[in-house]
């Protein structure tokens, strides 16, 4: 592309002025449920992952269940970046595996619904204790 075609390119763009500034508040009963309930919360968080990603991310991943836990949480080698550098994990076993020991083993594991949500089903979808019969772990 020419520099005149380029520069008339930009010429036609269009800016956007708008800056909305409105905000909307979840309803407190979803606050309640949710994992991470407040703006405040969010906030505190996003902070930690900026001035300490290494604790933060050591944090988050330690939700899950690891086989073996990592050695280092980030190796970065611009423009490759290995996580959780010498730990072992299978996220099946996180996604199934780990609710049979837990209070949700008898609740749906899959849920399938149609695009339609007054069509929703719930279609035969097996526990968490039924899929993990058939799953298999390291």
């Amino acid at each position: 592309m020419s520099t005149k075609a380029l520069a008339d390119l930009q010429a036609s763009s269009i800016d956007s002025i708008l800056q909305e500034q409105r905000r909307f508040e979840p309803p407190a009963e979803f606050s309640q449920h949710a994992h991470i309930k407040s703006l405040a919360e969010y906030e505190r968080a996003y902070k930690e992952s900026i001035d300490d990603p290494d604790k933060f991310w050591s944090r988050i991943a330690g939700e899950l269940h690891w086989f073996k836990k990592w050695d280092k949480v980030l190796e970065w080698n611009c423009p490759w970046a290995k996580w959780f550098v010498g730990g072992q994990i299978n996220l099946s076993y996180n996604c199934l595996d780990r609710h049979v020991q837990t209070a949700r083993k008898d609740k749906a594991a899959i849920i399938w619904g149609r695009a339609s949500p007054a069509k929703f089903a719930n279609l035969l979808t097996p526990t968490f204790t039924e899929k993990s019969r058939n799953s298999p772990t390291p």
